[in-house]
């Protein structure tokens, strides 16, 4: 019980310092912190952009946002429709299948090599 708890909070202690992608940035205005992470881009890939390149790329990726809907949508918005709620509960039972298998195969792949499950979950 503690190693799944310990787990969850490191998990949620290192996703709050990934950061959001800059499309997400730039569908809730917020045109800096994208700016800011396209930088951090182009200096992982040991690259230098100018502030002119980095407005045009913002500029081309707000095009493409706004001529859509302008309409922010949620969560609940899966769920609207008869047809998104069919799709939704579709998938997630998908993935949840999908992962019982995953670690179905790797209990018996563990039991078979000797292996702890907890090692191949990290793998």
């Amino acid at each position: 019980m503690l190693n799944s708890w310990c787990s969850i909070v490191l998990l949620s202690c290192v996703l709050r310092y990934i950061p959001e992608s800059f499309r997400w940035y730039l569908s809730h205005d917020r045109s800096k912190d994208a700016s800011e992470v396209i930088r951090n881009i182009a200096k992982f890939n040991r690259t230098s952009l100018a502030d002119d390149e980095v407005r045009n790329m913002l500029h081309v990726e707000r095009g493409h946002l706004t001529t859509g809907d302008k309409q922010k949508y949620t969560f609940i918005h899966l769920f609207k429709t008869r047809e998104l709620t069919i799709i939704t509960l579709l998938s997630a039972l998908s993935w949840y299948l999908l992962l019982l298998l995953h670690i179905m195969n790797l209990q018996l792949f563990s039991r078979h090599y000797n292996v702890s499950v907890r090692i191949l979950l990290v793998l």
